[in-house]
């Protein structure tokens, strides 16, 4: 470390280090002041900011990388805290992953893979995370755990969507129709997309295919409707494909012509393949629905602790863990399964520990956590020692009585060695009779020290059950058996239907498969509400029938999404009613997206900090109905630290028909933007008050990324004293007209802001002091393109001596004008005098200029340099209009005499005598002494011209 490298460096230097030095070296560099000490605080403060969340799109093709970076701002502890990553899907389902971590000493980062769905994620999807989920750990700050809102991801995919007809859409009968599909990412570049057409989802032979290439939006296929009404037409998309590395990635959808009606329909089988089935299976090669029985794989491990470690006390269904360990040490696991579906029954532990002290607290079983066993034992751990539980056993006898005829019971104990431990535990010869009830024949001769396990159903004789035991207390046994569900009846329910402006018809038709039918089949009609609450509306038990006012069932302003489930049971013959069938009229919503293939324009993809630029968005309504209120549109900027940051809402007047296009602009002014940025758009926000019903929402949303360049030059900064640039110890005038003047290249971040200067004084013997721009400074802001500003300052010093003038300066971009503070020393003398006058150089040939000094606050009024000859005679006068440019301080003539008289004429060669004549408010101004004055007699000075 950096001390191991001081503390070598002293040793190896030591002859030439004064002992005191290597003290001071030791205890100071390397350990620290001894009076000072950090404090961390008590406690541990983990942060989390929208910064330290980072995503991964490329390392896996199929999978979203999550990067998170961990702070603790307090104490370090050795502990694990659990973080929370919640995923919000764009089609608005959410998922939680919980990751179990190291608490971080100071900083750590968490990184890990999940799949990126292709079915729900690609589009606007939005994380919120947080450290120290369940508050394991005591904190000084509890606030500063999670994302502020939502660390939001654009997942473009290359897909493209079918959007119009929608999925199951009926449409009126018509010889062409439109198709219509979104890219996922409406900013997608050029592509190549396959178009499919058919009458079944097989596409062996389509009836029509086209390739259209294009960049992304929504891409329009025109196609003829060769058949009669009533048909249903299958259609797909995907990007085109030309090697077998790079597979379709096909999006299918369908419609129906009929007559002049609009709605949802399923009416082919292969319409119904999506749908949701319980129990009854969709058998496409035979084209029917089927009650089809399967096995559910049953499997339990089990052995005496410590020979084997709890959590590898198991029981799998179909090969899932669904138990570890247990409630119960020395007693009993019970599992149930039921006997027709054979799905394993979720419970709660009947016996605890629940929250408590207790040791087993940290494994599977904690308040109110559904389990899928019952735990039965002689001790209750939540208590600190274990409290006793006499009347277990009685526990275990009443449930296994309880358990209903022909259900499943797997039941395995949780052993432990303990000293001296040896012992066959006796129950009541009721509870031995419990066991035996499902298939136990060795239960009352099985010692406690081997490990055991029934499975068997209830009513079994004893001896018919299936049951293992261990051999000696080390064994660690398996058990593996079946249960064959008993299917006479399932469900079938649709995917969703809607949203709706009004529920108009329903229709459904139901067919019998045996010629004496045993089928029952009820239609159950479920609302879903904005919010998602599911309300069942109306129930039907007519196989097939018409409902012509389905909007006395179903108000679409209540329950603007609908689903069909329908029940079938066929007790007798076993064998499935038929749906052949099933359709809803309705009024659609409408449907639009952003579309940059009707006009889009963008930028560059870098830019200056501080330009400003323009976008320009097209939005297409592509549906069919009019959008009947103000269309809304939302921005936000993504910065490079992926914090967002509102732009004002724009919205479309009413009403916006279809097929209209209007094209929405948006300013953004990229200052303090440097890095990677996105402009986010998202029309028609389902958030916002003003939402209105709409088919589809991922193809509103837009994400548009761009690059801001920060500027990283610093501004010139210049500093003149009435007009001219002093040199450090200068006089200056005690009345100046200071200038202050600050450039930089940045032709798009104006320097108009007073904030960006500091101005000090220091006068003699004084401290500095800030002078305020209420105290007198001007401030002149830049006007672009020219950036330049600048700042007048007039003071007056009335006390004569040595002060300091420092300037701090910076741009816009927060970039100072130096490393260092401008600093410059001046000096005041308020007494108005004149020093003598050199001429320089001097001899000279061609030309001589003046220099002298000014002391005050006022330059002279006459200021007149007369040259004679050496008898006396004035040969030339230059006057002070002719001097140039003169100020209080130090003076170097702009004005070059060149040898020449009055009248312009030559002078010869040879000694010239000069004298100055000076007047302030006329009178004399007095001569002040310098090292000069020796080549001075009775205030004439020497000049020798030599041509």
């Amino acid at each position: 470390g950096i001390g191991d490298i001081v503390k070598e460096a002293i040793q190896n230097n030591s002859a030439t280090i004064d002992k005191i030095t290597q003290f001071t070296g030791l205890d100071m560099t390397l350990h620290g002041d001894p009076s000072l000490k950090i404090s961390v605080g008590a406690l541990p403060d983990y942060q989390l900011k929208n910064s330290d969340v980072a995503f991964n799109l490329k390392k896996y093709s199929d999978s979203l990388g999550i990067n998170i970076h961990t702070k603790n701002l307090g104490k370090a502890v050795g502990d694990s805290i659990f973080v929370k990553v919640e995923r919000y899907f764009p089609n608005g389902d959410s998922s939680i992953i919980f990751k179990r971590i190291k608490a971080p000493l100071f900083k750590d980062s968490l990184v890990f893979f999940t799949q990126i769905d292709f079915n729900r994620g690609i589009g606007l999807n939005k994380f919120k995370i947080k450290v120290d989920e369940f508050n394991e750990v005591g904190e000084s700050i509890e606030t500063n755990n999670t994302t502020l809102g939502t660390v939001d991801l654009f997942i473009p995919g290359g897909d493209i969507i079918p959007v119009y007809p929608y999925k199951y859409a009926i449409v009126p009968k018509t010889n062409t129709i439109t198709l219509k599909a979104s890219t996922t990412d409406p900013f997608a570049p050029n592509a190549t997309y396959r178009f499919q057409l058919d009458t079944n989802d097989t596409f062996l032979n389509p009836i029509q295919t086209t390739l259209i290439t294009s960049s992304g939006g929504v891409i329009e296929w025109n196609v003829n409707l060769p058949f009669a009404d009533s048909t249903v037409y299958f259609w797909r998309v995907s990007r085109d494909s030309t090697m077998p590395t790079t597979p379709f990635i096909w999006r299918e959808s369908s419609f129906q012509t009929i007559n002049t009606k609009r709605g949802w329909s399923q009416a082919h089988f292969h319409q119904f393949k999506n749908d949701q089935y319980q129990f009854v299976n969709y058998k496409k090669p035979i084209r029917k629905f089927v009650f089809e029985n399967t096995k559910q794989s049953i499997s339990c491990r089990n052995g005496i602790y410590p020979n084997i470690f709890p959590t590898n006390i198991n029981f799998f269904f179909n090969n899932i863990t669904l138990s570890s360990w247990g409630c119960a040490p020395d007693g009993w696991n019970f599992a149930v399964f039921d006997s027709i579906s054979g799905q394993p029954e979720g419970v709660v532990s009947i016996n605890p520990p629940f929250a408590g002290t207790g040791q087993y607290n940290n494994l599977v079983c904690v308040d109110n956590q559904v389990l899928h066993v019952y735990s039965f034992g002689p001790f209750d751990y939540s208590c600190n020692p274990p409290c006793a539980i006499p009347g277990w056993k009685t526990d275990v006898e009443n449930f296994l009585n309880i358990v209903s005829q022909n259900n499943y019971v797997l039941a395995y104990t949780m052993g432990q060695i303990k000293p001296g431990y040896s012992q066959i535990t006796t129950y009541n010869n009721s509870l031995y009779n419990a066991f035996e009830s499902f298939g136990a024949v060795t239960i009352r001769t099985t010692p406690d020290t081997v490990p055991y396990i029934l499975f068997g159903k209830k009513g079994m004789l004893a001896g018919q059950g299936h049951e293992l035991k261990g051999a000696t207390k080390k064994s660690i046994i398996v058990l593996d058996d079946s249960i064959q569900t008993r299917w006479s009846n399932g469900y079938i329910a649709s995917e969703i239907i809607g949203p709706s402006y009004k529920w108009n018809s329903l229709h459904w038709r139901v067919k019998s498969l045996d010629a004496i039918a045993g089928d029952t089949t009820i239609l159950k009609l479920v609302g879903i509400r904005a919010n998602g609450q599911i309300d069942t509306l109306q129930t039907f038990t007519q196989d097939s029938l018409d409902i012509l006012a389905l909007y006395n069932y179903a108000d679409a302003n209540v329950h603007p999404y609908l689903k069909m489930v329908a029940f079938m049971k066929d007790n007798i013959n076993t064998t499935s009613p038929q749906l052949k069938r099933w359709q809803i009229i309705y009024d659609e919503a409408p449907e639009c997206a952003i579309n940059p293939l009707k006009g889009f324009q963008s930028i560059n993809d870098t830019l200056q900090e501080g330009d400003k630029v323009t976008f320009k968005f097209p939005i297409e309504n592509i549906g069919v109905k009019n959008f009947d209120d103000s269309l809304v549109v939302t921005y936000w900027i993504e910065d490079n630290s992926r914090n967002q940051t509102p732009l004002p809402q724009k919205m479309k007047s009413k009403p916006f028909v279809p097929g209209q296009v209007f094209i929405d602009t948006v300013t953004v002014n990229s200052y303090q933007l440097a890095g990677n940025n996105a402009l986010w758009i998202y029309v028609n926000p389902l958030s916002n008050s003003r939402y209105q019903k709409e088919q589809t929402q991922f193809n509103n949303i837009g994400r548009y990324s761009f690059k801001v360049t920060k500027d990283i030059t610093n501004p010139l900064l210049d500093v003149t004293f009435d007009g001219v640039r002093i040199l450090n110890g200068d006089i200056i005038s005690a009345k100046p007209s200071i200038l202050v003047t600050l450039k930089d290249e940045n032709r798009f971040l104006a320097l108009n802001d007073t904030s960006s200067f500091a101005v000090f004084i220091q006068p003699p013997g004084q401290a500095q002091q800030r002078i305020y721009f209420a105290q007198g400074l001007q401030f002149t802001p830049a006007n672009l393109p020219k950036n330049s500003c600048s700042i007048t300052y007039n003071p007056t010093f009335a006390v004569d001596g040595k002060y300091m003038l420092i300037v701090q300066a910076k741009d816009r971009s927060r970039n100072n004008s130096g490393s260092q503070d401008f600093k410059i020393q001046f000096e005041i003398d308020n007494k108005p005098t004149v020093t003598n006058v050199l001429n320089y150089p001097n001899p000279f040939s061609t030309s001589t200029k003046f220099v002298f000094t000014l002391t005050g606050s006022e330059v002279p009024e006459v200021f007149t340099i007369q040259i004679m000859t050496i008898t006396g005679k004035i040969v030339r006068e230059i006057q002070r209009s002719e001097l140039g440019h003169l100020h209080i301080g130090r003076n170097i003539t702009d004005y070059a005499w060149d040898g020449k008289d009055d009248y312009g004429d030559k002078l010869g060669n040879g000694v010239y005598l000069y004298k100055i004549v000076t007047k302030l408010n006329g009178n004399d101004i007095e001569k002040a002494g310098n090292a000069a004055d020796k080549y001075f007699v009775k205030d004439f000075g020497k000049m020798v011209l030599m041509r």
